[in-house]
């Protein structure tokens, strides 16, 4: 293994100093005024607590500073970090030494990973992991760009704890990039730093900065006006430097052989932008002096493991000294390397994640050389030797996490192999900005970590650390550090080096209260006036270049402040099933018009972000495909010589407690709809197989005999309302003779602590699930219906809520469900979600992960974390913003276009009869009931106090209470939803706090509009209400007493 140090040229120095003429500097941005623009209703609202913080505030120049404190969400309370891997006394931490009197240097990244690159230097060196933009490697470039700009920025105008826990006044003079992904925005970052810079200077910010903060930044903008390239010299990037160590070391190969192989690890995200092809293939043309090169490239996603690699190969031919030379770079993500290596798993899971990167590279070999000689292309003996034996002479490490990964590699490969640590990129860099970042003198390296945001959870009072055991962030760092050192000195560096403290500090303000309130935390107001700036400065930057976020991402706003999507959106895939596909293409045109309507109003009235994701998705045209396969399916049964197929309906998501993890309750979302989708499907004759796992079958009991679909047996009445199984019901008579049937795999992960659940019992679970795809398959159930099921995420695999924590003990991994290829099981699969996570959902993952506001904040919050996994989308994929909601509207649009057989269908018109009026109306009646129903089954445990609590099986997944509400939004009473249809003459709002209130009393915010008002508005698209006499008999009580005066709550 050897271990290469560049070598680099100096850059220029800062010599180009102009007469400073005119102070005011700008670039195309000013004339365009965009920081003249309203910021966000979000800023906005802050300045108030800005102007109240700053007050309190004091100025960056004292030396009597406490320590940088965190807020403590066990106990409430602002605490010192000390995460230091070794002792004060063992490192002697200090102030800055004469030699850094200034401080010419600070590292920036995303996360924590750039301080790994730290481990050649030596001395106190600091470093922000900004935290507000990670992971930047799956952000789009625009987005990209304003985070880089934003964290970049901040060093250079704001002071970074030092290893003491200390805010010493002293601001950075250079800031390295040490982030691959923000390193390739470093052009379009700066252009923005010096917008930012000259907006504030001008008086065009709106951000209420304090006093040091707006010097610094002024005094910045200054300098940039003065001196020719001040912050292009200033901010430096890993990736170009990093591209050029590769290219000179495969010039000594190329000394010797024709050619010449480099892999480059990376992670999809930068695999993804082409940087590293790119930047080799300036890089030869520099240092062979040679504009012809041809390149030929090819990216693939290949699946291995469970895991999407996204790997590229690119090769370049060019001439030198008179014979033909070829480089092929390989760039290879390695979605599961950084989890494993912050989890501190890689010593343990190395060889293993090797193995399987391996193989994807063997497999994405095979389809670069097939399409390489489909183009043409003609590779030689000795190119495609090496490239047969799938190990580089070059393995370039271009993630700052992968030094751990050094030592799996090398025993992967073999001898012979050279590896670039980034960190020897750092190290160079480093000793041009000063010459003594490498000395000896200044003791050993003390990296101190500044964390930039903290997590509140995505609910004003829930706020969180980013990082919450800064001990084991401390300790990974330090790790890699180690192993970064060790290295070296293998190489033959015999210089006198050593790792002293690791550090860990969330930023805070000198003199913040002791103590803070968890309830009384808002979305900005304890984080204290520099994290507040920090994070506004990146809102600011983001709304400058509002109008290109939004078009990068293919949406529009509208005057009236709408998004709308303008690019192909999401369709439903029909290949399955051709007779649904003849009858998606006959629907008439107003019928479609009114399921284009439906979609519409399902995703609206939430406030997770699924109202701006939904419009990436085609709304209308999932609901006909979905209703047209439900036709299909009729049909089919309805001739005598074919096999009699069935429906299976999908659903469970067990409620965790936040804290500690454990099982609650299967939540009141997903069950109930599930239930009314059956009803709906019986009602049409179809035969139904409910699926679900141990844990969440309570609640699906519950709500099967809410729904009136079924009763509890005599035998099993006294059987707690929580321990009831399928087994426990009678089907009522009419769907008794097999038209409804339950499977449920054999394994029970309703009792088992969370703890408990490891790769042996996820194992098990899966054998299970796999028999229970047998015994789907064995019914011919040839469509799926998953609602509200969690579903394996494209981050990690696991199965999470939407705050992103791990619910998998306790719910099945049932993908298998939706389509199995290795059992033969492969049924047209719809699924319903409102949070990104569900199953199914994985067809607007990238929209989950990547889609974001002008604030640069993301509209699903921990999208990037959260979202399901995209191999495992759906046929059909319909977004709501409840689930229930949305399993509502569709069994009323199976109910409307089922009204008359498609062969009779005029390819215009279409009218709902009084048969379609009653079964919408029933339906709404029956999901009424099956709520209701819910909050009174109620069951008794023993709390810890000895005392009896009562506890329901309608838990409320966001106030995880047994309340009349679903996802914290209240039923509402039915009545009153007319009353105010009426007052409003038909003009009810669906959202967040309209500006009504009730005389009710029930569960869920006061100034939120009920469930019961989104349902009108459903009924209203296939049959109007009318407004003039809404609680006409002959109109609205046809669904039974449920609409009299009866309270629901």
């Amino acid at each position: 293994m050897c271990f290469m140090k560049p070598g680099f040229l100096r850059p220029k120095p800062d010599s180009n100093v102009k007469p400073h003429i005119d102070r005011k500097y700008s670039d195309t941005l000013k004339n365009k005024n965009n920081f003249r623009k309203d910021v966000s209703k979000d800023v906005s609202v802050t300045q108030t607590k800005l102007k109240t913080a700053k007050n309190q505030f004091n100025h960056f120049n004292s030396s009597k500073y406490p320590p940088v404190r965190e807020f403590s969400a066990l106990k409430g309370k602002l605490i010192p970090i000390e995460a230091a891997t070794g002792s004060d006394d063992d490192i002697g931490l200090s102030k800055l030494d004469p030699s850094q009197a200034k401080l010419k240097l600070a590292l920036v990244d995303s996360g924590m990973g750039g301080g790994m690159t730290a481990a050649l230097l030596t001395g106190e060196v600091r470093q922000l992991g900004s935290y507000y933009c990670l992971p930047i490697g799956d952000k789009l470039g625009k987005t990209a760009a304003a985070y880089t700009a934003a964290m970049a920025l901040w060093p250079l105008i704001a002071p970074l704890t030092n290893a003491q826990g200390e805010i010493d006044g002293h601001i950075a003079e250079h800031v390295i990039i040490a982030c691959n992904s923000a390193s390739v925005r470093k052009d379009d970052a700066i252009a923005l730093m010096k917008e930012f810079c000259a907006a504030v200077a001008e008086g065009r910010c709106d951000i209420d900065l304090n006093d040091d903060l707006r010097r610094n930044v002024i005094d910045l903008h200054e300098k940039i006006g003065s001196q020719d390239g001040y912050l292009e010299n200033r901010v430096h990037e890993i990736v170009s430097r990093t591209a050029e160590v590769g290219v000179e070391n495969a010039v000594k190969l190329l000394e010797r052989d024709s050619c010449a192989f480099i892999r480059v690890d990376s992670t999809n995200g930068t695999v993804k932008s082409g940087a590293y092809p790119d930047r080799i293939g300036d890089a030869i043309k520099a240092k062979f002096q040679v504009d012809d090169v041809s390149r030929q490239s090819l990216t693939q996603t290949v699946r291995q493991d469970g895991q999407d690699f996204k790997i590229s190969h690119t090769v370049y031919t060019f001439q030198a000294g008179g014979e033909e030379k070829t480089v092929v770079v390989e760039n290879r993500g390695n979605p599961a390397w950084v989890l494993d290596i912050e989890a501190n798993r890689a010593d343990t899971t190395g060889p293993e994640l090797v193995r399987s990167s391996q193989a994807a590279s063997a497999r994405a070999l095979e389809g670069a050389l097939r399409h390489f000689g489909e183009q043409g292309i003609d590779l030689s003996q000795e190119v495609l030797g090496k490239l047969e034996t799938n190990t580089p002479e070059i393995s370039m490490l271009c993630c700052t996490h992968y030094p751990a990964m050094t030592e799996h590699l090398n025993s992967a490969y073999g001898e012979g192999v050279t590896f670039i640590n980034q960190a020897t990129v750092v190290e160079a860099m480093a000793e041009e900005i000063d010459p003594n970042a490498t000395n000896p003198d200044r003791g050993p390296l003390n990296l101190a970590l500044t964390i930039g945001s903290q997590n509140y959870g995505g609910t004003p009072g829930n706020l969180k650390p980013s990082v919450p055991d800064p001990d084991a962030t401390a300790g990974t760092l330090r790790k890699v550090l180690d192993t970064t050192l060790k290295g070296a000195r293998q190489a033959g560096d015999n210089r006198i080096r050593d790792i002293g403290a690791v550090k860990v500090f969330m930023q805070g303000d000198p003199g913040e209260p002791e103590d803070v309130n968890p309830k009384d935390i808002s979305s900005l107001s304890a984080k204290g006036v520099r994290q507040q700036q920090f994070e506004l400065i990146h809102e600011f930057i983001g709304l400058a270049m509002e109008k290109e976020i939004l078009e990068e991402q293919g949406l529009v706003k509208m005057d009236d402040g709408t998004l709308r999507f303008v690019r192909d959106k999401e369709k439903p895939k029909l290949d399955k099933n051709p007779e649904a596909g003849k009858i998606y293409e006959k629907f008439p045109s107003q019928l479609s018009e009114k399921l284009d309507a439906l979609g519409d109003l399902v995703i609206q009235g939430e406030a997770r972000g699924m109202d701006t994701i939904g419009r990436f998705n085609d709304q209308g045209a999932q609901f006909r495909a979905a209703v047209s396969q439900i036709i299909a399916v009729r049909q089919n049964n309805a001739n005598p010589e074919n096999a009699i197929q069935r429906v299976g309906v999908l659903t469970g998501f067990t409620v965790v407690d936040n804290e500690s993890g454990e099982r609650i309750e299967g939540e009141n979302d997903g069950p109930p709809g599930a239930a009314i989708i059956a009803r709906t499907l019986l009602k049409q004759g179809l035969p139904v197989t409910m699926v679900t796992d141990r844990s969440n079958e309570a609640a699906l009991v519950s709500a099967l005999v809410g729904a009136g679909l079924a009763t509890v047996t005599e035998a099993s009445s006294g059987i707690p309302a929580n321990l009831r199984t399928l087994d426990t019901l009678d089907i009522v008579p009419e769907f008794a003779d097999g038209q409804l049937a339950f499977e449920v795999p054999d394994f029970n992960n309703r009792d088992i602590r969370p703890d408990d659940h490891g790769p042996r019992m996820r194992e098990k679970g899966r054998e299970a699930v796999r028999a229970s795809v047998e015994n789907l398959k064995g019914s011919n159930v040839q469509t799926m219906i998953s609602i509200e099921r969690p579903s394996p995420t494209e981050a990690g695999g696991n199965l999470v809520s939407m705050r992103g924590l791990s619910v998998e003990a306790f719910n099945l991994d049932m993908s298998l469900c939706l389509g199995d290829e290795e059992s033969g099981f492969g049924p047209v699969s719809i699924a319903i979600g409102d949070g990104g996570n569900e199953l199914g959902t994985g067809g607007v993952q990238p929209h989950v992960q990547n889609a974001r506001g002008a604030n640069l904040k993301p509209f699903v919050a921990r999208g990037d974390y959260i979202g399901a996994k995209r191999s495992l989308a759906t046929d059909v994929m319909i977004l709501g913003g409840v689930s229930n909601n949305a399993g509502v509207a569709l069994s009323m649009a199976i109910d409307a276009a089922m009204q008359d057989d498609p062969e009779s269908w005029d390819a215009d018109t279409w009218t709902a009869d009084e048969t379609t009026e009653n079964r919408l109306h029933s339906t709404i009646a029956a999901y009424n009931n099956t709520i209701s129903h819910m909050v009174g089954d109620v069951y008794h445990v023993e709390g810890e106090g000895g005392e009896i609590q009562e506890r329901g099986m309608s838990v409320d997944g966001v106030n995880k209470e047994n309340l009349n509400a679903v996802d914290g939004r209240r039923m509402g009473f039915f009545e009153e939803s007319l009353r105010r249809w009426q007052q409003s003459n038909g003009n009810l709002p669906l959202g967040i706090g309209p500006d009504y209130t009730t005389e009710f009393r029930f569960a869920g915010s006061p100034r939120d509009t009920s469930h019961n008002d989104a349902f009108l508005h459903y009924v209203n698209v296939f049959a109007p209400v009318p407004v003039d006499d809404p609680l006409s008999p002959n109109r609205i009580i046809k669904a039974g007493s449920l609409f009299s005066s009866t309270k629901l709550d």
